[in-house]
């Protein structure tokens, strides 16, 4: 369990930082724009990111021997910028506007894709683990 400890404090890492990313653009953009209530939606991935944080160290420091809250945790790390990017698809063939598709914009999601896609294969690579522990358990059983 000690390997599955340190994939899970990885993972908290790297949300943590995902927060860290969020958190400082939402006042960024609060700084720009000077109205809060202009960017509430921006405040859900900041929100999101802690909650994947808190769930990845509460996970590291309990014994999880089943795939389901990894499987769970695998798809809603990956799930809201998967979301965002069929949202944002959707925004820019429908107002074709040029200005959607800036440098300046695209950093973001792409910094958060791939954060999140981190987070998500980690999970992966800890069902996995799990997957390889059940057929050694299941063999040696068949054995005696």
């Amino acid at each position: 369990m000690k390997k599955d400890s340190k994939k899970l404090f990885f993972i908290a890492i790297i949300a943590f930082i995902s927060f860290l990313i969020t958190f400082a653009y939402v006042f960024y953009l609060y700084g720009a724009y000077g109205e809060i209530g202009e960017l509430i939606f921006e405040f859900i991935f900041p929100i999101y990111y802690f909650v994947l944080t808190i769930v990845a160290l509460v996970m590291m420091h309990g014994v999880i021997i089943t795939k389901r809250p990894y499987i769970v945790m695998s798809i809603l790390s990956i799930g809201l910028m998967l979301v965002m990017w069929i949202i944002y698809i959707c925004v820019t063939v429908t107002q074709k506007n040029s200005a959607m598709l800036s440098g300046d914009i695209l950093w973001f999601p792409i910094v958060l894709t791939v954060l999140s896609l981190i987070m998500s294969l980690c999970y992966i690579s800890l069902i996995i683990d799990i997957v390889k522990v059940d057929k050694k358990i299941k063999k040696e059983q068949s054995d005696k």
